[in-house]
């Protein structure tokens, strides 16, 4: 029978590592062609719509592992949007946070999901990450959901005013925000301030045209009706 010296055991142990090495390595390979074949699926299903076989394969390949942005934010876009289902659109998002905890779009839906739940502190609180995370995106709070929320709360229309110019001073790129603070002006006939702060938002988005009434109508409580023409006739 024939004896095994250390040499020919340590020539063997590292034959039989240098397999097991392979046998890992053949089965990493494997599973990221798995993950990578499932988040192409979760592409091509999500631009052609068949949103219930892209939730499959993105919920697939977050299962065996794969973490990339995409695949977070377009599961929880079609469970935000398009399923309504509130509950596992936030789950998708906070998983996706922990591994991309300064991307912008995943906490600004976030953002905008904790409006619609209600929960008016942690949507502010996202929209602020949001904002921080990524200064050269404009994102914008949800002006109508956080009017509502506040008013729930017996919040004055100066409060509610007060509110919208903190978010100004945070992120001077929200024309929601500074569109609010444009029309209080008016209300409370401060209607030069009102006019340069409309001028603003056009400044930061000129679609907005139908600012162009509330210039006009600014105009002409001043006595200024011909500015008032020139106004209420632009487009």
């Amino acid at each position: 029978m024939k004896r095994f010296n250390m040499s020919d055991i340590k020539k063997y142990s590292i034959v039989l590592l240098s397999i097991v090495l392979l046998f890992i390595f053949a089965r990493i390979a494997l599973g990221l062609k798995d993950n990578t074949n499932y988040v192409k699926l979760g592409n091509k299903y999500f631009l052609e719509r068949n949103y219930d076989e892209a939730i499959k394969n993105y919920e697939k390949a977050i299962e065996i592992g794969y973490k990339t942005l995409d695949v977070y934010y377009n599961l929880a876009w079609i469970y935000y949007y398009e399923k309504k289902d509130l509950k596992k659109a936030e789950w998708v998002l906070k998983k996706g946070v922990i591994f991309y905890p300064i991307e912008g779009v995943l906490h600004n839906i976030l953002s905008q999901l904790y409006f619609d739940r209600n929960n008016f502190n942690d949507a502010v609180n996202e929209y602020k990450l949001a904002v921080e995370s990524d200064k050269d995106r404009i994102i914008l709070i949800n002006m109508r959901r956080a009017k509502e929320l506040l008013r729930q709360q017996k919040k004055s229309d100066k409060e509610i005013n007060d509110f919208f110019e903190s978010i100004i001073l945070f992120n001077p790129k929200d024309y929601f925000a500074l569109y609010e603070i444009a029309k209080y002006s008016m209300k409370n006939k401060k209607y030069k301030e009102a006019i340069e702060q409309f001028k603003k938002v056009l400044d930061l988005n000129s679609e907005q045209t139908y600012i162009y009434a509330d210039i006009a109508t600014c105009y002409y409580e001043l006595g200024e009706t011909e500015l008032g023409d020139k106004w209420r006739g632009s487009k």
